[in-house]
């Protein structure tokens, strides 16, 4: 059964291009403008509308790359760039599907790109160049986040599964010297630099899928639903310190109270011991003990306080 179709005329090549979801179809075309220029344009087929309806978009430049934003994502980046370019000035646009037609959301000029790629959870983007410079760029907000970042001689690409951290390296399968890799945070902030002779490969162990829905997901997404949460485990985490400090006081009594019960267990036992003190001539016998105690209360203190005062000032002026 065909359920959409489209003709296309003067096709030089195309290249048909599924997001990971299937809502979207687009098909690259490069189509012949003369006998020595070529064109690129684009049909897009939305695979979830009634009929499935197709949008077209022409390009003047060359389009040098093509990839959609995953998980489900609305929006793909294009590199693309004039054909007679002697130096190759390429640009990348974005756009988005959401709407009823596709709309460009932003281009960034003059850069140095050879290859786009999309982190696992959409967003966030890395531009790359074959000589191992790359951009970290935030399509949400439009922000560069790092630019120019380097790692020379860079023969593979690739994020982590949760989007999180992205690792650059050297295989020994491509190249014969600077081996080893490099790893970025999603913000182009380097964290790992390792030179390790013959490395050959570098793979993120893979996670299990969520168990969440994607209306959980999006929930947690939203910023409102964070604060809530925010303010929800602040209290938990108040609770949980004050039974911490709670616990920490009871620990510190108990020590207290072992501490008196060892030091009242050591003075019986020092009194105990006084008969033996006394006969080894370490303390004096209980009689001196106690004159010396009494003669201490009865003995008393002479204080003597002198006060000088002044009664009469008088001045005498002497002549040498």
């Amino acid at each position: 059964k065909i359920i959409g179709e489209k003709a296309i005329f003067n096709v030089v090549s195309c290249v048909i291009l599924w997001q990971d979801k299937g809502d979207y179809l687009a098909v690259s075309v490069d189509r012949a403008k003369s006998k020595k220029k070529t064109f690129t344009s684009f049909e897009f087929f939305r695979m979830r509308e009634k009929d499935i309806p197709v949008e077209d978009m022409k390009l003047e430049d060359t389009v040098l790359a093509f990839a959609w934003e995953p998980k489900g994502g609305h929006r793909f980046a294009i590199i693309h760039a004039p054909e007679t370019s002697e130096n190759r000035t390429r640009s990348v646009s974005f756009y988005t599907m959401l709407g009823s037609n596709v709309k460009k959301l932003h281009t960034l000029t003059n850069r140095t790109v050879n290859h786009l790629l999309w982190s696992p959870r959409g967003r966030f983007i890395v531009l790359f160049s074959n000589n191992g410079t790359f951009e970290f760029y935030d399509v949400e907000t439009q922000e560069t986040m790092a630019k120019d970042k380097q790692h020379s001689m860079a023969t593979n690409v690739t994020w982590d599964p949760t989007g999180r951290y992205l690792t650059t390296y050297v295989s020994a399968w491509k190249s014969k010297t600077e081996h080893g890799y490099k790893i970025w945070s999603f913000r182009g902030i380097e964290l790992l630099n390792v030179y390790k002779e013959g490395f050959a490969q570098f793979v993120w162990r893979p996670r299990p899928p969520t168990l969440l829905t994607p209306q959980q997901l999006q929930q947690l997404e939203d910023p409102a639903f964070f604060k809530t949460f925010s303010i929800k485990y602040k209290k938990e985490d108040k609770v949980s310190k004050d039974e911490t400090k709670m616990l920490m006081l009871k620990e510190r009594e108990k020590m207290r109270t072992q501490w008196r019960q060892y030091l009242a267990k050591k003075k019986e036992e020092y009194d105990n011991d006084k008969p033996w003190r006394i006969s080894m001539g370490i303390d004096p016998p209980e009689e001196e003990e106690n004159k010396k105690k009494k003669l201490g209360e009865e003995e008393e203190y002479l204080v003597e306080e002198l006060v000088e005062e002044v009664i009469d000032v008088t001045e005498e002026v002497v002549n040498d």
